[in-house]
């Protein structure tokens, strides 16, 4: 018998998932788990900057579980890692600020957490398919 290994099957991107969470009111999957949705509404809250450290993250938010346990329970809940959702809430909430602000791109990836512009606009890409000034552009086209 040979090995063979699991196909993965990708269906849209973490801004597409984040776009079907907004319009979808905090829906418990079969197992409601309050950490899960604590943990979510702060991401949401701080326009997805959790920082460097989940474990410290759960302490203040008073959860009584590790960073890695949140993390399984986050995943398990709504389908996505911590880490990816609060990348795409930070990529949707730069793609709110290119849309209705005039702060140049270097403001909004340093406010955002981004280390770089170039790190900004490279994920900013590969989430719209347009860099940052493109998007903010085709907004006054559209």
């Amino acid at each position: 018998m040979l090995y063979q290994s699991p196909e993965i099957v990708l269906h849209g991107n973490s801004a597409s998932v984040l776009r079907s969470f907004q319009s979808q009111p905090l829906t418990p999957t079969a197992e409601p788990d309050r950490r899960a949705r604590k943990l979510r509404r702060f991401i949401d809250g701080n326009d997805g900057q959790v920082g460097w450290s989940l474990d410290a993250v759960c302490q203040a938010l008073s959860l009584g579980i590790s960073g890695a346990h949140a993390g399984r329970l986050f995943k398990r809940q709504f389908g996505i890692g911590v880490r990816d959702y609060a990348a795409g809430r930070r990529l949707m909430r730069a793609a709110h600020l290119l849309r209705t602000t005039s702060l140049c791109i270097k403001t909004i990836s340093g406010n955002l957490g981004y280390r770089s512009t170039a790190d900004f606009s490279r994920k900013f890409k590969q989430e719209f398919q347009s860099t940052p000034t493109d998007y903010r552009k085709n907004r006054f086209t559209a």
